[in-house]
C-alpha cells in the first residue's frame, strides 16, 4: 500500500469467467450491459490513468469505449465458442447449462468446456476418473 508504484488490474484475463457468472445471475443481459459493467471496474479506471500499460493508442473515450468493446466481443465470442453463453440476434445474451454450471462451482470456463467435450452420456466411472485426473 506505501510502494510508489500503482496497482494494476488484470480483469481481462478473468473477464470471460466473470461475464459468464453476471449473464447467469442475469445482471448483463446484452453486450451493451457488458460493456457498461466494466466501467464500473478498477480495469476501466487504470485503463483512464494508465493506457499504455493496457496497449491502448489514447485514453480519449474512443479509445475506451473501443477498447473496451473489443474486449467484451472477445470474451463473449469465447464463452459462445465453449457452450457457456447463447448470443442471440447478435446482441442479447442467454446462459446455457454449461456456464450455469462453471458459475455455480466456480469452474473456469475452458475447464467446463474441456469436461464437456470429453464426458459422453456412456462414459464408465474409470473414464470420468482418468478426466478428473488429467
Amino acid at each position: 500500500l506505501y510502494s510508489p508504484l500503482p496497482v494494476e488490474s488484470h480483469l481481462d484475463s478473468f473477464l470471460a469467467d466473470h461475464l459468464c457468472a453476471e449473464v447467469v445471475t442475469k445482471t448483463v443481459k446484452n453486450k451493451q450491459h457488458a460493456v457498461d459493467y466494466m466501467t464500473w471496474t478498477l480495469y476501466y479506471r487504470r485503463l483512464t490513468k494508465n493506457p499504455n500499460y493496457y496497449g491502448l493508442a489514447g485514453s480519449s473515450g474512443y479509445h475506451l469505449n473501443d477498447h473496451l468493446s473489443e474486449l467484451v466481443e472477445e470474451k463473449l465470442a469465447d464463452l459462445e465458442d465453449s457452450n457457456c453463453i447463447a448470443i442471440e440476434n447478435e446482441m442479447d445474451l442467454q446462459p446455457l447449462n454449461l456456464g450455469i454450471i462453471a458459475s455455480y462451482y466456480y469452474i473456469h470456463y475452458t475447464t467446463i468446456d474441456f469436461f464437456a467435450s470429453c464426458v459422453k452420456s456412456k462414459s464408465k466411472f474409470k473414464t470420468l476418473l482418468e478426466i478428473l485426473s488429467a
